[in-house]
């Protein structure tokens, strides 16, 4: 039996979010299709060195970024990365300012609402103790209403694999950041300080998710 819910932060821990901001460009027109970001959580001992972030950013970008742009129109671009102290709120962010472009195949994008999603799981129960990643927008072609093909396919479960395996909890020591799933509140109560419970594998389901809540994250930016 596991208790009924995940390990509550203490001063000795960090917890890193790190969020990938994208945006749709058509170049042809010059118009903006739309933005979004994505965002995941990483614990790991405070303090152990120096800019912590900055090596978050780096395993990320050397281990899960070529995954997580694969399959991308050349209209994607990752523009931003930021990797900022969630806990104990005490280090500057990081912010590193990108322009990478897809280099999948096709040159039409899908609407840019429609995404793939993956649920990340632990082993204890309940929606706090879950959590989920919007892939963003694809490629007309890999789109098959309302679901979409075995390339695109490959392609998430490839980038959830690595993204987990990059960061699993297990494998990985205090010094390292570990994947996990942080919740401020449970069954609607606010925790003091915030819990945490280690991802333990994902889902995938084959149908497309509607984002909304994702996009325009920082009006007027562009």
């Amino acid at each position: 039996m596991f208790p009924a819910l995940g390990t509550e932060l203490d001063p000795g821990h960090q917890i890193l979010q790190l969020r990938a901001q994208w945006r749709v460009r058509n170049e042809a027109s010059g118009q903006n299709v739309g933005s979004g970001e994505s965002s995941w959580s990483f614990i790991q001992n405070y303090f152990v060195f120096a800019d912590q972030a900055q090596a978050l950013w780096e395993h990320w970008r050397d281990n899960v970024m070529p995954f997580w742009m694969a399959r991308r129109t050349p209209d994607f671009k990752l523009i931003r990365v930021l990797v900022e102290d969630r806990y104990p709120h005490i280090e500057n962010d990081l912010v590193v300012d990108l322009d990478i472009a897809g280099e999948g195949p096709g040159v039409d994008n899908a609407p840019v609402q429609s995404s793939p999603v993956v649920t990340w799981r632990s082993i204890y129960p309940g929606r706090s103790h879950r959590g989920r990643t919007f892939w963003g927008p694809i490629a007309a072609e890999d789109l098959e209403s309302p679901v979409y093909n075995g390339d695109l396919i490959n392609a998430v479960d490839d980038w959830a694999f690595w993204h987990l395996t990059s960061f699993e909890f297990s494998t990985h020591g205090t010094t390292d950041p570990k994947f996990v799933i942080v919740s401020l509140q449970h069954n609607g109560i606010p925790e003091p300080v915030g819990r945490y419970v280690p991802v333990a594998n994902f889902f995938r389901p084959h149908y497309l998710a509607v984002v909304r809540r994702r996009q325009n994250f920082y009006r007027g930016f562009f």
